[in-house]
């Protein structure tokens, strides 16, 4: 039974050091949920993640023990302990939360059936890319120059009209683009004589 003013679920994570061996492991989480029963509280679930990768290095560690622990205590428990924890050498982080947040993620099994359900949904939406040699939908089938073949393709896969440039406009502009301005020449000079 829970004493000491109002009562509270928690649920703390903690992450323990790479070095420590199972029987410290064990030791460490016997502390740690005796921290909350010697204070009144009541340990509900201990789950031992496991070793697993952190997010990111912790003191040159790439590693940690995963342990997330839910309990029931009145809140003047949370002071002393979060002290302890950060006090302990072998917890690298933890985080302590009020309030039990249901996991309700199904089974693997279920996971990896929807996942490839999803994967294979996605690759019938898409057209046939036409690498292997067969016909593609940007107009294999028509006939006509290849302009009018790439513009009804982008029309017809963009439904956005497109503008077809003549080859005397498309001409004119490269021949601008090529031509050397006096800003140019002014600039080439200056950067020689750098």
């Amino acid at each position: 039974m829970v004493s000491g003013g109002p009562v509270n679920e928690y649920e703390l994570m903690y992450v323990l050091h790479p070095r420590l061996t199972p029987e410290e492991i064990e030791a460490s989480v016997e502390r740690i949920s005796a921290l909350v029963t010697d204070r009144g509280g009541e340990i509900l679930s201990v789950d031992q993640w496991g070793r697993r990768r952190l997010a990111y290095p912790i003191d040159r560690n790439l590693e940690g023990f995963y342990v997330l622990s839910t309990f029931v205590a009145a809140s003047d428990v949370c002071g002393p302990l979060e002290t302890q924890l950060n006090l302990s050498e072998d917890v690298l982080r933890h985080l302590l939360i009020r309030g039990i947040i249901p996991y309700d993620e199904p089974p693997r099994d279920e996971r990896v059936q929807s996942d490839r359900e999803r994967s294979s949904r996605r690759s019938e939406d898409r057209p046939p890319s036409g690498d292997d040699g067969s016909a593609s939908s940007l107009g294999a089938d028509n006939e006509g120059t290849p302009d009018e073949d790439l513009s009804e393709a982008v029309a017809t896969a963009d439904e956005v009209p497109v503008s077809v440039v003549s080859e005397e406009e498309l001409q004119s502009v490269t021949e601008e683009a090529q031509e050397p301005t006096e800003t140019d020449a002014q600039e080439s000079v200056e950067t020689n004589r750098e």
